[in-house]
């Protein structure tokens, strides 16, 4: 008799008992249900931290259009609402900057104003925006996202996601005139 043959005569009793199958089957497909779950958690939070930076962007270069002036203390009521805009992702480090951009007859763009976190300069603006005699309040949003779990595991570097950071600008016109008057 073979070695191959005794572990068949063995094995026989337990090739037609069932009773465990569920429990291993069970044991074998709950990690990778685990990893899915976890991956879907992380996934879904970067995706609206990502979103939130991009609204917060258009947040600010928004309000810094409606009026006719804009000032360092408006600047401090703009940076609270980017802090509220997060919610509830508040969490993470956040920086914000907006700068106002004269373009002169010649097309030269200069920045008139700078508020917040240097970010933008004027060489931030697009090419096909600078028009002779315009004028536009820019802004720029960071947020440093930070995984769940970042590091190393027991076999080396984790790989997957990483520690992100999501950054957006907006571009705004003023609404009323056509230049914001920054102090």
């Amino acid at each position: 008799m073979t070695i191959l043959s005794k572990i068949r005569s063995h094995s026989r009793p337990f090739a037609k008992d069932d009773k465990g199958l569920a429990v291993v089957e069970f044991a074998l497909i709950l990690p990778i249900f685990a990893l899915l779950i976890v991956a879907t958690w992380e996934a879904t939070n970067a995706i609206a931290v990502k979103r939130k930076a991009s609204l917060s962007a258009a947040i600010i270069a928004d309000l810094a259009t409606q009026g006719n002036s804009f000032s360092a203390e408006d600047w401090n009521r703009v940076s609270d609402i980017f802090d509220k805009a997060m919610f509830p992702y508040t969490q993470y480090t956040k920086r914000a900057n907006l700068i106002g951009l004269r373009v002169d007859a010649r097309e030269r763009v200069t920045v008139v104003c700078s508020f917040g976190t240097q970010m933008l300069d004027e060489n931030s603006l697009p090419e096909g925006l600078i028009i002779a005699n315009s004028f536009y309040m820019m802004a720029a949003t960071e947020v440093d996202y930070t995984v769940l779990y970042s590091g190393r595991s027991l076999y080396g570097d984790a790989r997957g996601f990483t520690d992100m950071t999501f950054r957006d600008n907006a571009i705004f016109t003023p609404r009323i005139s056509s230049a914001i008057n920054c102090s």
